[in-house]
């Protein structure tokens, strides 16, 4: 019987670790995202050096 509550207590717990580690409850992948398509500006030479070291900063 104290197998379920514990169980949810742990899940509540793990949730909370991946919230605040930037990895889980999708905190992290709009950032990588942005990232991305800004690497992906550089390439195609759309934004300079400068740009891009700032914008980088930004998301960070």
């Amino acid at each position: 019987m104290m197998i379920v509550p514990l169980l949810f207590v742990a899940l509540v717990v793990w949730l909370l670790v991946r919230a605040y580690d930037g990895r889980g409850l999708d905190f992290g992948t709009h950032r990588d995202r942005a990232l991305e398509i800004l690497r992906e500006r550089y390439a195609r030479g759309e934004i300079s050096s400068e740009e891009f070291e700032r914008m980088k900063k930004d998301l960070r």
